[in-house]
């Protein structure tokens, strides 16, 4: 069995409502989360598990 370091990459960040987060409670308060990319190394590979996001979402 080969084994695989993995390790999260922050790529950018989106707005949510955060009351479209945790249960529909503060509405109308801003919450951010992060959106991620994954790198796997190990068995002399190196991955990276990309994330594609237009030009238009970015922020």
């Amino acid at each position: 069995m080969n084994l695989y370091m993995i390790h999260p990459i922050v790529v950018g960040t989106k707005v949510f409502d955060k009351g479209m987060m945790i249960y529909q409670h503060d509405y109308g308060k801003p919450y951010t989360i992060p959106i991620y990319s994954w790198y796997l190394e190990g068995a002399n590979r190196k991955i990276l598990v990309g994330y594609r996001k237009d030009a238009a979402d970015t922020i």
